[in-house]
């Protein structure tokens, strides 16, 4: 009896340890959420830990329990919008046959992004540029601008041309300058994504 009782104390305690840990995690998920949805609507420095938490009905110590800074915070959030809304993007590059319908299919999707999310664009330059003062090479978002970065080396590699990093840093150096150029309204209205991605593809597609 007494060996029965004992198993059924830790899995009692395994059980509540659980849902603490459940509950810990959604509350994580629910801060990332809101925080990147103010961040988008408004931008990065009209958004206060003290209006997130208003929203979401908790304490500023319940997010400073998930993330050291409002920085850390904006950088997850990011990490994570950005990632759900490149996903189904990166499952068209992967569903290519020839290296060669990735690179143009990856030239597409980043072209189509910037297009049709113009304040997420807004709001990753404004982390970089936070970042760039912090002088922080570490952070998440960083890490899966690299990621960006390796998967059009890898396209490049695939391909067979000479030097896959350095023209994939030239592909990624155009992008990015032309995701600068939407943030205006006046480029926005001027530039035409279909003849954007031509143009690229006959510069970058070996």
């Amino acid at each position: 009896m007494f060996n029965i009782r004992k198993r059924e104390t830790k899995e009692q305690v395994s059980e509540s340890e659980y849902l603490v840990n459940m509950t810990e995690l959604h509350t994580r998920e629910n801060i990332v959420t809101e925080s990147f949805r103010q961040f988008i609507e408004k931008s990065y420095h009209k958004v206060s830990i003290d209006k997130i938490c208003s929203e979401l009905g908790i304490s500023k110590g319940a997010v400073f329990h998930y993330f050291n800074s409002k920085y850390d915070l904006a950088c997850e959030s990011l990490l994570q919008g950005f990632n759900k809304l490149w996903s189904p993007h990166l499952k068209q590059i992967i569903s290519k046959g020839t290296p060669q319908e990735k690179l143009i299919q990856f030239i597409r999707s980043s072209v189509q992004m910037f297009m049709e999310h113009p304040t997420l664009r807004r709001f990753s330059y404004e982390i970089y540029e936070e970042g760039a003062g912090r002088k922080d090479r570490n952070s998440e978002w960083l890490r899966s601008y690299r990621e960006h970065m390796n998967l059009a080396t890898k396209l490049y590699e695939e391909c067979g041309v000479s030097n896959p990093e350095g023209r994939a840093r030239l592909l990624i150096a155009s992008l990015e300058g032309l995701s600068f150029l939407f943030i205006s309204e006046d480029s926005e209205r001027q530039l035409d994504a279909e003849t954007i991605s031509k143009d690229l593809v006959d510069m970058f597609v070996p």
